[in-house]
């Protein structure tokens, strides 16, 4: 989806994508190691919310969409 920029009507498109939390480690270098690597949507509270949203969150974890991943540098 593209980003409006600030202060002007032109869109910048936004694309950046993580898929092996090991190829990033691996690319930053050092001693940089994972942590972790989880869906996006696991622990966070679905009280309250319709069920669409409840249904997206679930799609989006099972497809591995969206992730959390936690790098010690």
């Amino acid at each position: 989806m593209p980003l409006q920029r600030i202060g002007s009507k032109k869109f910048a498109m936004m694309f950046f994508y993580v898929d092996s939390a090991e190829e990033l480690a691996a690319k930053i270098g050092g001693n940089v190691k994972v942590i972790a690597e989880e869906p996006y949507y696991r622990y966070i509270p679905k009280n309250g919310l319709k069920l669409s949203t409840k249904v997206s969150m679930t799609v989006s974890d099972q497809f591995k969409m969206v992730k959390m991943i936690h790098l010690k540098l």
